[in-house]
């Protein structure tokens, strides 16, 4: 559906019900990501992070059009596979990654149901998580990411921030949530170009108290928060997995 210059899609994931809207909207979201201000930071943190954790192998849940696979690989991991239900968004990937003359897999796939049997020494999940409509549907996805770490592997995501999700600073990005903010809050995000709406998505809103509750009871520690700025709606998780005798079950939702 198009509605002026606004294009809106919502779609479910056959699994999980994520909402997902990049399908349609994959052209532009990659129009409207190249000029954000905030994805460059996040961008800059990431290439951080991988230096510091030299992995050697690194799996990216949601990876949309490639943006992240290829920081990772251009850094020198050896070997990067990316996942996203979006079928549009991996063709992007791909021909990224090929016009980049860098080897990296590509999969459509679901990540609360990552189907690879492969584990990984980094996983990363750049607003991957940030689509998780139930507390049921986020502790499979952590698990997912859990199963496909080697022992004290380590995971790097990006989400909505606990303290301020809802902020609007008119450079690219604007949130807004539909109701009081609570666990499963539903925030509607316009994506801008040029001060244009050009897509919109909508994310869910958690705690920081559940996302550590839900990341401990699977098995990871060692959990820290990272501030992009003062003002950004998104905040910098990396948490690192314990070693375990045996794999944890998805735990029942709390509450």
């Amino acid at each position: 559906m198009i509605l002026g210059d606004t294009m809106y899609l919502i779609m479910k994931a056959s699994h999980s019900n994520t909402p997902i809207v990049y399908d349609e909207i994959a052209d532009k979201y990659q129009m409207s990501e190249s000029a954000s201000i905030r994805k460059n930071k996040i961008k800059s943190r990431y290439g951080r992070f991988i230096r510091a954790e030299n992995p050697s192998s690194l799996l990216d849940l949601g990876c949309g059009t490639g943006v992240f696979p290829i920081i990772a690989k251009e850094i020198g991991v050896n070997r990067v596979v990316g996942i996203d239900i979006s079928s549009a968004q991996i063709k992007i990937a791909r021909r990224r990654g090929l016009s980049s003359g860098l080897r990296i897999e590509y999969f459509t796939q679901d990540i609360t149901y990552t189907d690879i049997e492969e584990r990984f020494d980094a996983v990363s999940s750049i607003f991957g998580f940030c689509y998780a409509a139930t507390l049921r549907i986020l502790q499979k996805q952590l698990l997912s990411a859990f199963q496909h770490l080697n022992d004290e592997g380590v995971i790097f995501a990006t989400v909505c921030h606990p303290q301020h999700p809802t902020r609007d600073r008119g450079e690219g990005y604007r949130v807004y949530a539909t109701g009081a903010l609570k666990d499963g809050t539903k925030l509607k995000c316009d994506f801008l170009l040029d001060g244009i709406t050009v897509a919109t998505d909508y994310k869910f809103y958690w705690t920081a108290q559940t996302w550590s509750r839900a990341l401990e009871d699977i098995g990871f520690s060692d959990i820290t928060w990272e501030e992009l700025d003062e003002y950004s709606t998104n905040i910098i998780l990396i948490a690192r997995k314990q070693k375990s005798k045996r794999e944890p079950k998805p735990q029942r939702p709390y509450g």
